[in-house]
């Protein structure tokens, strides 16, 4: 695996105060053989994945190895470089087939997880689009540029870049009901599981079977049963995590008023505390655990380590651009390699 970015949520961060670099949006490349899996394209991911360049192809060709492309949930911080990675990837090596776009579907906002809320009225609908809207809403957005890529320089239109394959929500209205496959080819198997991720639904975490191992990456959620059961048994889970103090970090010290408390239950009820992550591993067994969209993304790598209680195997905080090496004669501890300086 590739971490390309490591923070989570809508904010620019600037560099840590103990030196090391800001850190990009949330996006994972799992790479099997000779095909590159892009789990999530946050801020900047396009471009990590051509520093990576995890096969070694160059910078016009590092997109011809993309096996899919995979969305957790539809939060803009998890799906904001999907229109540069489109655009990009007709100068970048874009395999000559579409690639597997697979991401959540729709979903009626009358649903258990939107009971009481007022979300239909908000929005002005009563369905949550899905992935097929997304890549409907881009190539209508991107338009004018189109036109002029196709007609002038010969390049393919937006829609004739991937295959969109949206996860069917199980029984609409649970928040879980097991694991499901979603992409099967030479490489991998990917299997899908509806995770808990509050008003956002639906949102999922993804496991990666291949010869050799297996990683689970839970994407956007809070603790849940259904992403322990996808875990058992892997190599590797990555997790998101948002750190107790994140409340002072936004906001300074408590008290809080009414909107900022209401923003703050908002947060918390749909994502992970890094305290909670190390019992989750231990429950699923895993021999590693790998933290990532964290939040905020500016504290100091020990802040996350040391929070993490209940768990014995490996924790790795993930850096931009660590390689994490899965294979089946594992060493006793993961050796990731990390870009110089880092």
């Amino acid at each position: 695996m590739v971490l390309l970015g490591t923070a989570g949520g809508t904010t620019t961060w600037s560099p840590r105060a103990d030196g090391r670099p800001a850190r990009h949006g949330i996006s994972t490349a799992v790479v099997v053989g000779d095909r590159i899996y892009v789990v999530d394209q946050g801020a900047g991911s396009t471009r990590q994945l051509t520093i990576a360049d995890p096969l070694g192809r160059g910078r016009g060709s590092v997109l011809r190895d993309l096996g899919a492309l995979l969305i957790t949930p539809l939060h803009s911080d998890h799906i904001v470089d999907l229109p540069c990675l489109l655009h990009w990837g007709r100068e970048q090596g874009w395999p000559p087939e579409p690639v597997p776009l697979i991401g959540p579907g729709p979903l009626p906002l009358s649903t258990r997880a939107y009971a009481g809320r007022r979300a239909g009225i908000a929005t002005g609908g009563a369905v949550r689009p899905g992935t097929a809207s997304l890549v409907k809403g881009l190539v209508h957005a991107f338009r004018a540029d189109t036109i002029d890529r196709v007609l002038g320089a010969g390049r393919p239109p937006l829609e004739d870049l991937v295959r969109v394959r949206e996860v069917p929500v199980p029984g609409r209205d649970e928040t879980t009901a097991g694991s499901a496959p979603v992409l099967e080819d030479a490489n991998v198997r990917v299997s899908a599981t509806l995770v808990e991720h509050g008003d956002m639904a639906p949102a999922y975490a993804y496991r990666f079977d291949f010869d050799g191992g297996a990683v689970v990456i839970s994407g956007d959620t809070g603790p849940c049963d259904a992403l322990v059961e996808l875990a058992v048994g892997a190599d590797v889970l990555v997790h998101e995590a948002i750190s107790p103090h994140f409340a002072a970090s936004r906001f300074g010290a408590p008290p809080y008023d009414a909107a900022q408390q209401q923003s703050l239950d908002h947060v918390f009820a749909k994502h992970t505390s890094v305290r909670a992550v190390g019992d989750i591993a231990a429950r699923a067994g895993v021999p590693t655990l790998v933290l990532t969209h964290l939040v905020p993304g500016d504290l100091p790598a020990d802040a996350w380590r040391d929070a993490v209680t209940g768990f014995d195997g490996q924790v790795i905080v993930g850096e931009d651009l660590d390689v994490v090496p899965v294979q089946e004669e594992r060493p006793p501890r993961l050796r990731v390699r990390r870009p110089s300086g880092r």
